[in-house]
């Protein structure tokens, strides 16, 4: 668990700016897929 941790909170929280940020641009690319579905 250390070693997810050191990683995950590392300089600067990266990991958390890298989650954050497929977070936000999934739901997106999800409501993009959604409407493509619809679409079809």
């Amino acid at each position: 668990m250390a070693f997810f941790k050191n990683n995950f909170w590392g300089e600067k929280n990266a990991g958390f700016d890298v989650l954050y940020h497929n977070m936000k641009h999934g739901q997106i690319a999800t409501k993009e897929l959604a409407e493509f579905v619809r679409e079809r």
